[in-house]
């Protein structure tokens, strides 16, 4: 597209993301491209461009000043939450007798934003009722299993059970604890969000008769350059580009695993 891109690893660092912000400004780009994750920090660096009339873009993070590009964190959640409610729904199994756990980190907004869209789908398809969703908290790898191995083990009166991870790998440490405790893919399912490598991992190595994880959300962020670097080339030209674009999501199962993310 006639761009030349110059690149620096913010690391999910936060001096490497000041760093970062800095070398742009000194290279005097155009324009930027970026994600930070670092809590708190969105207001300085987005002042680092503005003060420079850098133009910037983004994604997995809103930030003040910037055109926000990536997906709806609500909906992406929403959407594993309709895909885990359809599959209780043709499993027949009996929303009064299922629990669906809600695995995410309390104090950060975008997985709470999550959870709150899979209750929404997991309802909307399965008919469950807020009373039979709980909220466990998410931490690290081993938190997160010993944390489903606490509330299952307190709460043993469910028949079935659904777990929704913010992310993949609370997602499979879901389905870990889930079949520690005794339950099995007839009456248990799991699905998390990313569609990284530990859940195209189970979703390759292990067969739906051996697997509670029955799939993931996918953000294709593989394919965000064929949207991010037009919609930054139309602000660069003057032309009217939304303050936040929303790319598509999709599930991503045993069935399309092979089509949507070949094995290399």
């Amino acid at each position: 597209m006639g761009v030349t891109l110059v690149y620096c690893d913010n690391a999910y660092d936060q001096e490497k993301t000041f760093e970062c912000a800095n070398l742009h400004v000194t290279q005097e780009v155009d324009a930027v491209i970026y994600a930070n994750w670092i809590a708190g920090t969105e207001q300085a660096i987005s002042d680092i461009y503005s003060a420079a009339g850098i133009a910037q873009m983004t994604y997995d993070g809103p930030h003040p000043g910037a055109i926000a590009f990536g997906p709806d964190n609500f909906k992406a959640g929403e959407e594993a939450g309709k895909f885990l409610g359809s599959h209780a729904t043709s499993q027949g199994w009996d929303p009064e007798k299922t629990a669906l756990i809600t695995l995410w980190t309390p104090d950060v907004p975008v997985h709470e934003d999550r959870a709150k869209g899979a209750k929404a789908g997991v309802a909307a398809r399965f008919g469950l009722s807020e009373g039979n969703m709980f909220d466990v908290p998410a931490g690290t790898i081993g938190e997160d299993y010993v944390n489903v191995m606490n509330w299952l083990t307190a709460n043993p009166g469910y028949e079935n059970v659904l777990c929704f991870g913010h992310s993949d790998q609370p997602g499979v440490d879901c389905t870990n604890a889930i079949e520690a405790s005794g339950y099995t893919p007839a009456n248990a399912a799991a699905a998390g969000l990313g569609a990284s490598t530990e859940a195209l991992t189970e979703l390759r190595q292990r067969s739906a008769d051996d697997s509670v994880f029955r799939g993931t959300i996918s953000f294709f962020p593989e394919r965000y350059g064929q949207w991010v670097i037009p919609a930054l080339v139309d602000v660069l030209e003057g032309k009217k580009v939304p303050d936040r674009i929303i790319p598509s999501v999709s599930p991503v199962t045993r069935d399309n695993v092979d089509a949507l993310y070949p094995e290399e």
